[in-house]
């Protein structure tokens, strides 16, 4: 299967991915599955089968280490500087970055319930935010992996969580490191 990027590209999708967005981002800690699944320097994924911790990652879940979806690891610290790069233009247009961050309606849109997601980002406006401020997010679960990636722009705050073992009640501690942040007024900064 050929992708638009390598259609337009005429390289692997992650090779382009490497050059274009990782090394400009300073993103040297994350990788991308190309082939095999890389056994050094990523965590593995575990859930608590009968009281033990089991690997439940590549080959233990058959999409696991799908292209472009699951097949990319990367840390806390690469996200923040992935962030940095998104804010500084070092990969996206100015109208790509701001299209990307607003919600997309289709002028064909039937539903009664608006959307919330702008090319891939989930959206919260202030208006809809118990914090009252503009959300941008994404979450995800493959495996045993869980994540979160949240970005208040208005107050430039960041809020990432990577984890290799499934979360029980994984809204609520968003939720509840959320109310932490907002407590200790880092929204107000």
């Amino acid at each position: 299967m050929e992708y638009p990027i390598e259609q337009v590209t005429k390289e692997k999708w992650q090779k382009f991915i490497v050059q274009n967005i990782l090394i400009p981002s300073n993103m040297s800690d994350s990788k991308i599955t190309d082939g095999t699944y890389p056994q050094n320097n990523v965590a593995h994924a575990y859930k608590l089968i009968d009281g033990h911790y089991i690997e439940n990652d590549y080959g233990e879940v058959p999409t696991f280490a799908a292209s472009g979806n699951s097949g990319i690891w990367s840390s806390v610290m690469d996200l923040a500087n992935y962030e940095h790069s998104i804010k500084e233009g070092k990969f996206l247009s100015k109208k790509s970055l701001k299209d990307s961050r607003s919600i997309f309606k289709p002028k064909n849109w039937k539903d009664t319930i608006d959307p919330k997601i702008g090319y891939s980002w989930f959206i919260t406006p202030n208006t809809k935010s118990r914090y009252k401020l503009n959300m941008i997010y994404h979450t995800g679960e493959v495996g045993g992996f869980h994540s979160f990636y949240f970005y208040f722009p208005s107050k430039d705050v960041l809020f990432v969580g990577l984890f290799n073992k499934p979360l029980k009640k994984y809204a609520e501690i968003i939720n509840k490191a959320l109310d932490i942040c907002n407590d200790h007024n880092w929204f107000d900064k």
